[in-house]
Formats: structure tokens, C-alpha cells, sequence
């Protein structure tokens, strides 16, 4: 079973070396990361639910460890990183075919 996903963002970004930085890592989202995104998100806005969720799965960022990785790391990014950084989070942990057998 597959549990991490390599990426590229589409525009990336450039990192404390002046290295200019797209490759990454996701791994798929537990429950819990999604709860826990949702407790942290208590008494902030609700489109901030994003950086919370892709704070818990993002293990790397160009040379960023997901211990270097928060929520005020990832709203530095370009937009179109973002967008992109939470359609591979949907894709990867959405069922397939977009639907569910039961």
C-alpha cells in the first residue's frame, strides 16, 4: 500500500540558501490529523482549515523536513502552490473513482 506521494509545485519557492525549491512529499491523512485540524482551527477562520491539514501531512519541502513545516511556512507560498498543495491532498485521500461501495 502506498501511504507517500512525491510531488512538484507548479511554481515552488526559494529557501534560506537561495535555492529555488519544488519537489516535495505528502502522506496520506489519518483521522486524526483531520480532527486534530479541525480542534486547531478553534476560534480562526475556516479557510485557514487548509494549512492546518497540509501542516499534519507535508513531510518535505524542498529541503524542509515536516518538523520545519507550519501553518505560517505554507502561507508563504504562492497561490497556485497552495491550490495545488490541497488538490494533491484531495486526490490522494479521497476514494477512488470518487465514490464509495459499500
Amino acid at each position: 500500500m502506498v501511504t507517500e506521494y512525491e510531488f512538484n509545485l507548479p511554481v515552488g519557492f526559494v529557501d534560506q540558501n537561495g535555492q529555488h525549491q519544488q519537489y516535495g512529499r505528502m502522506r496520506l491523512a489519518t483521522a486524526a490529523d483531520e480532527m486534530d485540524a479541525i480542534e486547531q482551527l478553534e476560534g480562526e477562520h475556516p479557510s485557514r482549515l487548509p494549512l492546518y491539514l497540509l501542516d499534519r501531512v507535508i513531510i518535505q519541502l524542498g529541503s524542509y523536513g515536516a518538523e520545519s513545516i507550519d501553518p505560517r511556512f505554507l502561507q508563504q507560498l504562492y497561490a497556485a502552490d497552495l491550490a495545488f498543495l490541497s488538490d494533491v491532498y484531495l486526490q490522494i485521500n479521497s476514494p477512488p473513482n470518487g465514490s464509495v461501495q459499500a
